[in-house]
């Protein structure tokens, strides 16, 4: 039995030495939606608020669990804090939040030509013994405040926010980016005179197929992720600027590699291109041509009520290619595209998705809507979500143990797979319509429409169940086998945690992934978090690991070169301070 329920509160202050503290931004994320070091860093809240005249804060949330981010003004010298883990359930949730002080980071920020930075950002990415960071903004002087703990920080700066704050500096003057600005070690309140280093410009020119400018493009760089750097990868830095009136434009980024996205306008009809893995060492001028397609244009309503803030993904059947938008306030959207076939698939914010009850548990309950669309002209779609059937279940070791914070993903079938003897389109798996992560308890809860589909808990498609969803919930409890959970805990020679530290994995033999072998093992990596530790889900068989701390820090990497997993594993890893020497290897 299924009815739509309110949602829940989760409220409470924030205070400083017991006395309430207004003005600080409260930032709400879902506990899984975070990376495995719990990063904020990338990812997108919920919802902010603002602490009022008392500290106070209030959130409408449906059950789960939960974490928040804390951050105060610039001026206070009061430290953001984050709590994680808070469980929503059947009532209402109070959790009061306590910030500590910290110290304060003074400074101004110049070109090598001595002229002052007046506009943009900079951020301190802590190395030790605190991930903590912290961002803020470059005044018209060129001044700039953080407030830290004490630490050492590795300090970065642009002009270009990242997609998770509110404004939006795209078309200055100066579009730079910079991530070596220094590393510095934290004590008390301190003043710095900060020097950009030498930046290479990077211009060009966007036009359409007439060769006509293309005006107000958003071009961006984002430095790709390199091994050798893996924490610039969770800061989602970038750098973007506008075309001007001729399609030019102009940015300044140091020697590197970098992915480009070009992104016109939402009113035109041409689409964007991206570029991978561009190699910036000196100084360029390039033109790029956008192809002009058709636009595809709809609303998303839930019994007749626009939804905001619904997620709109637009994916190539015969290529890998996804085109990615989001509905404005009045439930509409729209993207340009070329010609083609794609599978349009939309999902509700949970934000803005009413709760189901079942059994006297309370669900986000909208199904996700996909339908396969050809596009020979401008397309119009009409979008109606409607609540979900319930699948739900548990996940289980071998030995009948719950698995907890494991991802489980529902892929939808094509016709000719719903036959027994028809596998999945290989090239289809890494586009699941819809997620969940079990609970403490292993449990898993997804909503879907009527159909057949392909349920996979983490990347394990060789055992996928298929299901068939009717009218009624069903229930499938998976006893998931051959994969482990592996935790690693990080310390120093001096005993201290080591956080944002790189664990590399691959199949034992088979360092490189292009290497021919034949294992099916994975190759990958995860960051440490603040207290040390890292978790994979990994399975079964011989590995090697590589651990790799921030190169500003004070231990040398370390490698474990054969661990035979073969059940659930917890090991702790001691680095050793650094010497100058080769990483150890680790027996």
């Amino acid at each position: 039995m299924t009815e739509t329920k309110k949602r829940l509160n989760l409220s409470g202050q924030v205070r400083h030495q017991g006395m309430p503290v207004s003005g600080v931004r409260v930032r709400l994320f879902q506990q899984y939606q975070l990376d495995g070091s719990g990063s904020f860093l990338a990812s997108s809240p919920l919802d902010v608020k603002e602490t009022a005249r008392k500290g106070e804060f209030e959130f409408h949330v449906p059950p789960g669990f939960y974490c928040l981010e804390a951050i105060p003004t610039s001026d206070n010298r009061l430290l953001k804090c984050k709590v994680e883990n808070i469980r929503v359930d059947k009532s209402s949730t109070t959790y009061d939040i306590g910030l500590k002080p910290g110290t304060v980071l003074r400074g101004s920020i110049a070109t090598t030509g001595g002229e002052l930075v007046r506009s943009g950002e900079i951020m301190a990415l802590g190395v030790e013994p605190s991930s903590y960071w912290s961002l803020a903004p470059i005044q018209e002087d060129g001044s700039f405040s953080l407030v830290l703990p004490r630490g050492r920080f590795q300090l970065l700066s642009r002009s270009s926010p990242g997609e998770n704050d509110d404004t939006d500096s795209s078309g200055k003057e100066f579009a730079y980016l910079s991530t070596s600005l220094g590393v510095i070690d934290v004590y008390g309140d301190e003043t710095l005179e900060l020097v950009l280093p030498e930046l290479l410009r990077f211009a060009g020119e966007v036009v359409d197929v007439f060769g006509h400018p293309v005006v107000d493009a958003l071009v961006t760089l984002e430095p790709t992720e390199q091994e050798n750097s893996p924490s610039i990868g969770e800061l989602n830095l970038d750098v973007s600027t506008l075309t001007n009136e001729k399609g030019k434009f102009e940015l300044h980024v140091e020697p590197g590699i970098y992915d480009l996205a070009i992104q016109p306008r939402d009113a035109t009809k041409h689409f964007g291109i991206r570029e991978d893995a561009v190699r910036i060492t000196s100084a360029a001028i390039r033109k790029y041509t956008l192809e002009e397609g058709y636009r595809m244009e709809g609303e998303v309503n839930f019994e007749d009520d626009p939804l905001p803030n619904c997620l709109v993904r637009v994916q190539a059947a015969e290529s890998d290619r996804e085109f990615i938008t989001k509905t404005d306030p009045r439930g509409r959207f729209g993207v340009s595209l070329p010609g083609g076939t794609y599978l349009l698939v939309v999902s509700a914010h949970p934000k803005n998705s009413p709760t189901v009850k079942i059994d006297g548990a309370e669900h986000s309950g909208l199904a996700p809507w996909a339908r396969m669309i050809t596009v020979s002209g401008d397309t119009h779609a009409e979008v109606k979500l409607k609540t979900g059937t319930a699948l739900r279940g548990r996940v289980l070791d071998d030995s009948g143990q719950a698995r907890s914070g494991v991802k489980v993903s529902v892929f939808a079938l094509e016709e000719e797979e719903k036959s027994d003897s028809q596998e999945p389109a290989g090239e289809r798996l890494n586009r699941a319509l819809a997620h969940a992560v079990t609970d403490s308890d292993g449990r898993y809860s997804i909503f879907l429409s009527p159909g057949d589909y392909f349920l996979v808990v983490h990347k394990d498609f060789d055992h996928g169940v298929r299901i068939k969803m009717g009218q009624e919930p069903a229930n499938v409890d998976i006893n998931w086998h051959g994969w482990c959970q592996v935790r690693f805990e990080l310390t120093g020679e001096d005993d201290a945690r080591v956080p944002r530290c790189q664990v590399k994995y691959h199949p034992y033999g088979q360092p490189d992934e292009e290497q021919e072998g034949d294992s099916h093992l994975p190759f990958g990596y995860v960051m440490t978090g603040d207290d040390g530790k890292c978790c994979l889900t990994l399975p079964a068989g011989v590995y090697s690991f590589l651990f790799s701390p921030p190169q500003a820090g004070s231990y040398d990497s370390k490698n474990i070169r054969q661990l035979s997993i073969s059940k659930d594993l917890s090991k702790k890893v001691i680095l050793p301070l650094k010497t100058g020497d080769l990483a150890r290897d680790l027996d």
